[in-house]
């Protein structure tokens, strides 16, 4: 087998090792986790209270990404396909939701 089949192959098979990730609904639980963790941590120490907006963005902007990796993994795991995940609901927590 050539050097280039090799790495061809190789390729082709980290490609279908990602779509496989990306498409498990316990890589989604994990990552949602993972965000959910970091704005438990961040959140009690923002002082919302007589702060600018933008002081509250990275914990909203986390806390909503969380929200959206939570409802990918629900529906993953309710038979919504991937492929449908991005081309019906992208990143539209309301169309997630409902």
């Amino acid at each position: 087998m050539t050097r280039n089949k090799q790495n061809a192959d190789k390729l082709e098979v980290e490609k279908q090792d990602n779509e496989e990730r990306r498409s498990n609904p316990g890589a989604f639980f994990d990552a949602a986790a993972d965000f959910h963790s970091l704005v438990s941590k961040i959140g009690p120490s923002l002082p919302l209270k007589d702060s600018p907006p933008e002081m509250c963005l990275p914990f909203c902007a986390n806390a909503l990404h969380a929200a959206e990796l939570y409802l990918k993994a629900f529906l993953l795991c309710n038979g919504v396909s991937i492929k449908t995940l991005q081309n019906k609901y992208g990143h539209d927590l309301v169309r997630l939701y409902k």
